[in-house]
């Protein structure tokens, strides 16, 4: 190995490792707290906005060390702090972190994410821009920036293998263990580099730190470069989050849907930081102008489209998206000396961006309006980097047509903006927005029906519905009709007082079911749920029986209180079309078993548009030794305000889905243990569950 080779290696290494570390550890440990705060898409939103604002951490303590200490002391507190790091391992949550009052999570997840990863997270954040600039001192006139990529590429790759192998091969404890030695690896590699650095340099404690290419800072950069530094990257990281609540809020939360946007986020930055060739402006404006126009189209179809159209539109805007604002970027990427508040600005805007979509907009939209924003914004930005040509390349010939597509598209989405803010604006009873996603009730009046109804929609997806004509307001509707599983489920438990739990409120539609003397206990996470279900719907009010609302995590308050003695334990906790999936595990389905009394049914809901649900029950209730069939029934179009649904019964005593109202529409549950093996906490491979 020549000189520059020994030289290149150690830092290669380490900034590939360093990535590596810093994006393999979101998605676990955001699988560790997730079934704490509800499992919905706002507790990835949450962790996203600490990582960012923790990268910017990392950077700007990376620009301070290299702008104003020498380079001994530099690695001397950069390996400091990663022998610092080290003690806080294994990085496991504490049990004690679960939330036990009903109040906004996001803090606590801040909390609990700073207390857990917070160390060792800010040490590895700080890797890339400062092994970049030791790499410029120890080869001096070499460009850096494909060091970059490399740094980007090792995030690509951690993201990639975790769902496909670490999720699957082993557990979550296994995995913080397998991630403590790699950060002792990092450290290794750290030294390593200090050692070539300061025997190439031949730099002593006491040399000046003045002496530095990073800091010599004579040639003034431009005030709009600065801000397109922060304005770009802002632009690319909102449009990840806004991207990934989209596609979260109507499948599931889990790490593969996460980790997907978040691995097109990164491979533009590969791609733009690698080379000059991947990125041409003209190319790009059209690809942006068609994806902006499909996503377009997308919202305002709704849950129309299937999960596989959503993802392909989706995926292919934020991709347009990212690789405009990172292409924008690199051709703005200023000489080596600059690079520390190059990177250091590239993350506040970063983080800028994580904020507005993680904080700012569920306080100003009431809806998830911060999608169109980003698009309409990364459009309009692109205009004005092309516009000045101070900024970049020459347009030459392209510079008025390029002009007339971005004003087409900005056209384009202010009148969808328009038309999403106002759609239905004369129905609309209330709409809502909080961590746990929007609600809006409806007031409509069918064409095929002479009753008016009043709807509840949790995203896209109808969480309840009551007509409101008189003497019909006591009718169950959607999933829940007398022929549903549910309903055959309560026609079976008919002794005179019962004792009903519910795990999602929804309208309080089973409300209609009870009798004198029966007790409903309904576990809801979402507080507005509860205030929305008394004030627009009358099924609570006019309940025969008592009706208990416990606020929280069903899984969680039901893991804390004594055995319930639930006669029927009903579970339908979705979040818009995704049902949190820490809801389905082993241990939750033990817990939920615990609470019924002998002879008792557990019913879940698993009507669901693009998850097959069926074998994660049939695997839990073999698992358990109970037994199981699934009640899968379609209503008549006429009877518009049914809906067709599957509910599995899950019993400990097979006599009691014998009774002849169950046994006669019942089925067995399909398997495939091979393809969709049991899910537990520490593995549940939701991928085989998905319908495209």
């Amino acid at each position: 190995m020549n000189l520059i080779q020994s030289r290149t290696f150690p830092f290669a290494i380490g900034i590939f490792c360093g990535a590596f570390l810093l994006f393999q550890v979101q998605p676990m440990i955001g699988k560790f707290i997730l079934p704490w705060f509800g499992g919905g898409p706002g507790v990835w939103t949450s962790c996203m906005v600490f990582f960012q604002l923790l990268l910017l951490a990392g950077y700007a303590y990376a620009h301070a060390l290299t702008r104003w200490l020498p380079l001994r002391a530099q690695t001397f507190i950069h390996l400091a702090l990663i022998a610092v790091a080290i003690v806080f391992l294994p990085i496991i949550p504490s049990e004690s972190w679960k939330p036990s009052l009903n109040t906004d999570p996001r803090l606590q997840i801040l909390l609990v994410l700073t207390a857990t990863v917070g160390a060792p997270y800010f040490v590895l954040s700080a890797t890339g821009p400062l092994l970049q600039h030791w790499f410029s001192l120890a080869k001096p006139g070499a460009s850096p920036y494909r060091l970059y990529a490399l740094s980007n590429l090792g995030s690509l790759l951690a993201l990639l293998s975790y769902p496909f192998f670490f999720e699957v091969e082993f557990s979550r404890t296994t995995q913080a263990q397998i991630w403590g030695i790699g950060l002792v690896a990092y450290g290794l590699a750290c030294v390593a580099c200090s050692r070539q650095l300061n025997y190439h340099t031949g730099q002593s404690a006491e040399s000046p730190v003045e002496a530095s290419p990073a800091t010599d800072l004579d040639v003034e950069t431009p005030t709009l470069n600065l801000v397109l530094w922060m304005v770009l990257p802002a632009c690319a990281s909102s449009l990840l989050l806004a991207v990934t609540n989209k596609v979260s809020q109507d499948v599931a939360v889990f790490p593969m849907l996460w980790i997907g946007p978040l691995a097109v986020y990164l491979l533009s930055f590969i791609l733009c930081f690698d080379t000059r060739r991947w990125y041409r402006r003209a190319p790009f404006a059209a690809f942006l102008a068609v994806t902006v126009g499909a996503a377009c189209w997308a919202l305002h179809s709704g849950d129309g489209l299937s999960m596989s159209m959503q993802l392909l539109i989706y995926g292919s805007v934020l991709a347009a998206g990212c690789m405009t604002c990172h292409g924008e970027l690199y051709l703005l990427r200023p000489p080596a000396r600059d690079l520390t508040r190059f990177y250091l600005l590239i993350s506040t805007g970063g983080a800028a961006g994580g904020l507005f979509v993680g904080l700012a907009a569920p306080a100003l939209f009431n809806d998830f309006f911060e999608l169109h924003g980003t698009l309409f914004a990364i459009v309009l930005l692109l205009l004005i980097t092309w516009w000045y040509r101070p900024l970049g390349e020459r347009l030459g010939r392209l510079r008025w047509p390029a002009a007339v597509v971005c004003g087409l598209g900005l056209l384009i989405l202010g009148w969808q903006l328009l038309l999403q803010a106002t759609y239905a604006r004369s129905i609309v009873v209330e709409k809502t927005r909080n961590f746990y996603g929007v609600l809006t009730v409806l007031k409509e009046e069918p064409h095929q029906a002479t009753s008016p109804k009043r709807t509840l929609s949790h995203g896209t997806t109808t969480h309840g519905l009551q007509m409101v004509h008189p003497g019909l307001e006591k009718q169950p509707t959607t999933y829940y009709g007398r022929s549903s599983g549910i309903g055959l489920a309560l026609r079976v438990q008919s002794q005179p007082i019962r004792r009903i739990g519910v795990i999602g409120l929804g309208v309080g539609t089973l409300a209609a079911y009870t009798r004198t003397g029966d007790v409903v206990r309904v576990y809801e996470i979402n507080p507005d749920v509860v205030r929305m279900a008394y004030s627009h719907f009358t099924y609570l009010s006019n309940a025969l029986g008592r009706i208990e609302i416990v606020i929280g995590d069903g899984r969680l308050s039901l893991e804390r209180e004594e055995a319930q003695g639930f006669d029927i334990l009903a579970l339908d906790a979705f979040s818009s079309d995704a049902i949190p999936v820490h809801l389905l595990t082993r241990e939750a389905f033990e817990i939920y078993r615990k609470h019924l009394k002998p002879g008792g049914i557990l019913a879940v809901h698993i009507t669901n548009r693009h998850l097959e649900l069926e074998p994660v029950l049939g695997n839990a209730s073999k698992s358990m030794g109970t037994f199981a069939s699934l009640v899968a029934h379609a209503e008549p179009a006429d009877r518009w305000w049914l809906l067709s649904s599957r509910w599995v019964l899950i019993a400990d005593d097979p006599k009691t889905l014998q009774a002849p109202p169950i046994a006669a529409v019942a089925s067995e549950l399909r398997l495939q243990e091979e393809r969709i093996p049991l899910w537990t906490d520490d593995r549940a491979a939701i991928w085989p569950t998905i319908r495209f």
